[in-house]
């Protein structure tokens, strides 16, 4: 599960230009990394494409953070 999470950590450092060492915690809000509306767009997709899964708009709007990401990935029970 571990390498799930670290996969979807490194979709977010590599869109928001963040260091390896910078920490995203559950509870961190991904517009507080730095976000802006376009990354969200560009990290939806990524995820998608990474986990293989659609995330509708309207879910997508509600992924404010980053564990907010992992409970729609684990729920969605994507490989």
């Amino acid at each position: 599960m571990e390498k799930f999470a670290d996969r979807a950590r490194s979709i977010i450092r590599t869109q928001l230009g963040l260091r390896e060492t910078e920490p995203i915690g559950l509870d961190a809000r991904i517009a507080d990394l730095g976000a802006d509306d376009l990354d969200n767009v560009e990290i939806i997709l990524a995820l998608e494409e990474e986990f293989e899964c659609a995330i509708p708009d309207n879910v997508a709007s509600r992924l404010t953070t980053f564990g907010d990401v992992m409970a729609f990935l684990h729920g969605r029970q994507v490989a």
